[in-house]
């Protein structure tokens, strides 16, 4: 099991361009606490594919939508990041620099202040 959580903490936390030591050491300690509860609980559910896959139902989203990603994301959750981007109708993509896939624990001072500010823009019905 304890392979497992570093094989994900070198995926997800380190990405594919940092070493363990680049990461804030808290930072990885907390996801891998949260991975070993993770990897404990036994999956009930069977993967379901979609028919037709959800990409194709992207001009579908009609709600505001806000994407972000870290610079240091695996390069197929960046593209994914993208393909949404540009198939959501009005979706706002911001990319944060020095972060992997866990952009709200490693950058706080850049997730916080852009869900915000992405919030206080959106027209809240009935208030």
């Amino acid at each position: 099991m304890a392979g497992a959580v570093e094989l994900e903490l070198r995926m997800w936390v380190d990405g594919p361009n940092r070493t363990p030591e680049q990461v804030d050491r808290a930072v990885r300690e907390r996801v891998r606490e949260m991975d070993a509860a993770l990897f404990a609980v036994p999956d009930m559910a069977e993967p379901q594919r979609l028919d037709p896959p959800a990409v194709d139902w992207l001009g579908e989203v009609h709600v505001p939508t806000l994407l972000i990603v870290g610079d240091q994301d695996q390069p197929n959750t960046l593209a994914a990041v993208d393909t949404m981007a540009v198939g959501i109708p009005g979706a706002r993509k911001i990319v944060v620099p020095g972060a992997a896939h866990m952009v709200n624990m490693e950058r706080p001072d850049a997730f916080t202040p852009a869900v915000l500010d992405f919030l206080a823009g959106v027209d809240h019905p009935g208030s």
